[in-house]
């Protein structure tokens, strides 16, 4: 695993706009995939930090740490739900 997380997004008007298409002019049963751009992890924090008028931090978490993470949040939250 690198240590860059790419991601698919999609801006909410192009997002609003596919929707809006595919309840005019979509049949019953077919798929209206809305392709976005892909993305790196670092570019949603900047794009999150802009958002809010701070500066982006210089460097992100590598995957690794991140999935890693993610998994000891998770088995933390199940066993202090008991």
């Amino acid at each position: 695993m690198g240590d860059k997380i790419e991601l698919e997004a999609v801006g909410i008007t192009d997002a609003a706009h596919a929707m809006v298409l595919a309840a005019e002019r979509g049949r019953v049963g077919e798929r209206y995939p809305d392709l976005g751009d892909v993305i790196t992890n670092a570019e949603v924090v900047r794009i999150a930090a802009e958002a809010q008028g701070v500066t982006a931090p210089d460097q992100v978490n590598p995957a690794a740490d991140v999935l890693r993470n993610g998994i000891a949040g998770t088995a933390k939250a199940k066993l202090v739900a008991r």
